[in-house]
C-alpha cells in the first residue's frame, strides 16, 4: 500500500489515500482540550463558593469527561485541587475558611489528559452575602 495523500479532515482527525484501493482510512489523533471560558462565581457562603463556566471551544477531538477545579488563597503560589472532579459546568468548592480570600480556576479533561486552566476568578472572600447593596442619591427640588 502506497500513501499518496495525507489530509486533515477535522481539528484532530486525519485521513490518507492509497493507490491500491480507493478508500479512506481515518485515524483520530486526540489532544488535550482547550481552556474553559467565562468562569464566574455564582454564590458565596461562609465556607463555600459556587462556580459556573463554559466548556472550551476545542475539545481536543475527544469528549470532555471531567472538569478539574482548583483554588488558592490570594497571593499564594500553589493551587489546591478540589476533592472531587465534576462532569458538569458548575461546581461548589466546600471546606473553605470563613473570611479568607480565594481565587479559582478550572481545567477540562478528556482521554488525552488535562488541558490548560481557565483564567482565574477575581479574588473573592468566603463569606455569606446577606443582601445586595444599593447607593441612593436624594435631590431636593428647591
Amino acid at each position: 500500500m502506497r500513501i499518496y495523500k495525507f489530509v486533515r479532515i477535522h481539528k484532530s482527525c486525519y485521513g490518507f489515500y492509497c493507490k491500491v484501493w480507493c478508500f479512506n482510512i481515518f485515524h483520530s489523533l486526540q489532544d488535550k482540550p482547550g481552556k474553559p471560558a467565562a468562569l464566574e462565581i455564582t454564590k458565596t457562603d461562609k465556607t463555600s463558593v459556587s462556580l459556573q463556566w463554559q466548556p472550551p471551544k476545542d475539545d481536543g477531538g475527544a469528549e470532555i469527561t471531567n472538569y478539574v477545579v482548583e483554588y488558592r488563597l490570594e497571593d499564594a503560589l500553589k493551587w489546591t485541587q478540589a476533592k472531587d472532579k465534576t462532569n458538569s459546568i458548575s461546581f461548589t468548592v466546600n471546606g473553605l475558611k470563613e473570611g479568607r480570600v480565594y481565587e479559582f480556576r478550572v481545567s477540562a479533561e478528556n482521554q488525552a489528559g488535562v488541558g490548560p486552566a481557565s483564567d482565574p476568578t477575581k479574588p473573592t472572600k468566603a463569606a455569606e452575602v446577606i443582601g445586595e447593596f444599593f447607593t441612593f442619591r436624594m435631590y431636593s427640588r428647591s
